[in-house]
């Protein structure tokens, strides 16, 4: 059995009747009824039915999913795959069967906060979305509405294909598949400057400096190549108007790895580019091979970068966010996935970010501490090969030809577990204000891995002060061939308005454009 296989989204909200929310590609309908796919967190029951026949007869095909004769369900333990997932059958006193619900369990809190739908736009891509203003593209046009989508102004033809646009003091960039543009009125635009490859959501940001009157602009480069080096670029744009376009980092390709398998230096993709709002700070992210899964920062506008960590799957993020209190980051892999956090209290007691994951040359390894090869002089001196890793048992001499990267020593680290969301990759995320003021940290995610089932979804996260932040699953997406794994099936959050609308894009679902309104229940 697999939870694919109803053609729905399901949004459950136990503030609002138990909705469930069917997505279909001409229309869009809300009805009172069963919901169709239920995420069932451990430790918490869930109503199935909201006014229907009270003598129906209740069964479950997963004893570690009980159902009672009210229809109330609850989850006896986590469990994984198959073994975490059921049907929920109600039938009728004459054998006839009413509804069934597919449930998944999940080690996060669901069914307490949601999105209801609103709308399903037509448009090809949002490229930004700016209080009142969401401007997106049709057919190569760039278009803007400031009512929600329900009318448009065609400002013109977009000069390329595009990926992201940005609102700033020096006018609108545009990241295009080949390049970044500008203009001051959406109608005309200029080249300013050339890249090899794609880009991902966010990898194309800025920075205005209120004192210098400076704007820095940077992206990074996204291709599959595997002969490709990947870059990032500065833009500075001054008042004067002169402007300086600069690489600011390069990565060896993968190609290249195979003639310096330990090399610190290489990367398949560019992931994050984005600016931390609070200090002006450049973070940079890499992917996908453990060497290569990297968290790097400047301080410096770019100058310079320093590794905060590199050499597991935690340090590989499609999504890194900035509060008042931390820098938090998501995990783009497919295996056991987690957000994390470091306190900024690191960086202001000592100027910088210290390397979590720093490369050791000198002394001895550690009994019981977790180290990634990246040089060896003979075979046999570590119990694994070049760009692998172990967890040590005896102590070893390390030298100049004898390196590792220590991975798991408590004396490095300063992050922070802030929820176990194991199913599959984590994409991006945008901020939306609920209707009390709260700001919510919305993040999209992927089935890629599949650990629970092949459901793309979509999370809410609130900071607490003192307390970890409240993290809750707000919906559960199937895509369009639900009886098919798919591994990017998602909604990819693009923005909030000042109306309170966030709008998605449709990755592998029956709708490019979602539009939907959050409601937000604290724990």
């Amino acid at each position: 059995m697999h939870i694919a296989i109803i053609l729905a989204i399901s949004v459950i909200l136990s503030a609002c009747g138990k909705e469930t929310v069917s997505i279909n590609k001409s229309k869009v309908e809300v009805k009172k009824s069963v919901p169709k796919v239920v995420s069932l967190s451990v430790g918490n029951s869930f109503p199935v039915l909201s006014g229907q026949p009270q003598d129906l007869v209740w069964t479950s095909d997963n004893p570690l999913v009980a159902v009672d004769a009210n229809g109330v369900l609850s989850a006896v333990s986590d469990a994984i795959s198959n073994n975490g997932k059921a049907i929920i059958s109600a039938s009728k006193q004459d054998g006839t069967l009413f509804s069934q619900t597919y449930v998944t369990i999940v080690n996060w809190v669901a069914n307490r906060s949601g999105l209801i739908l609103v709308d399903t736009p037509k448009a090809d891509n949002i490229l930004l979305v700016d209080n009142n203003s969401v401007y997106f593209s049709k057919d190569f046009q760039l278009m803007v509405s400031n009512d929600g989508m329900q009318t448009k102004i065609t400002m013109g033809t977009l000069p390329d294909i595009p990926q992201k646009l940005l609102k700033t003091p020096y006018g609108f960039f545009l990241r295009t598949t080949t390049g970044i543009y500008r203009s001051s009125d959406l109608i005309n635009w200029s080249h300013e400057f050339s890249v090899r490859a794609v880009s991902l959501w966010h990898t194309f940001s800025y920075y205005y400096d209120v004192d210098t009157k400076i704007c820095y602009l940077y992206t990074g480069e996204y291709n599959v190549n595997p002969d490709d080096k990947h870059a990032v670029y500065r833009g500075k744009y001054f008042p004067d108007k002169n402007v300086e376009w600069a690489k600011v980092l390069e990565f060896d390709s993968l190609t290249d790895w195979t003639t310096n398998p330990g090399s610190l230096n290489i990367a398949r993709h560019v992931h994050v580019v984005d600016v931390d709002p609070y200090t002006g700070h450049v973070w940079v992210a890499t992917g996908d091979y453990d060497l290569h899964a990297r968290i790097m920062y400047s301080d410096d506008h770019g100058d310079t970068f320093r590794t905060v960590g590199i050499g597991e799957q935690k340090w590989r993020t499609l999504s890194i966010w900035f509060t008042e209190t931390h820098i938090y980051w998501n995990m783009d892999s497919s295996v056991s996935q987690s957000i994390w956090r470091i306190p900024r209290s690191v960086y202001a007691a000592s100027g910088k970010w210290p390397v979590m994951t720093p490369e050791l040359s000198s002394g001895t390894t550690i009994p019981g501490q977790k180290y990634l090869v990246t040089a060896s002089s003979v075979t046999g001196h570590f119990p694994v090969s070049v760009v692998h890793s172990y967890t040590e048992t005896v102590s070893r001499t390390l030298g100049s030809s004898d390196r590792v990267l220590s991975l798991n020593d408590p004396s490095y680290l300063y992050l922070e577990l802030v929820a176990k969301l194991d199913n599959g990759s984590q994409w991006y995320h945008c901020w939306a204000t609920t209707s009390t003021g709260d700001k919510i940290l919305i993040m999209g995610a992927s089935p890629e891995g599949a650990i629970r089932d092949w459901n793309g979804r979509v999370f809410g996260i609130k900071e607490r002060l003192g307390m970890l932040p409240d993290v809750q699953e707000l919906l559960s997406i199937q895509s369009n061939k639900p009886d098919t794994y798919i591994y990017y099936t998602q909604l990819e959050p693009r923005g909030q308005s000042a109306s309170g609308d966030i709008y998605f894009i449709g990755r592998g679902t029956t709708d490019r454009i979602y539009k939907m309104k959050l409601k937000w229940n604290d724990q």
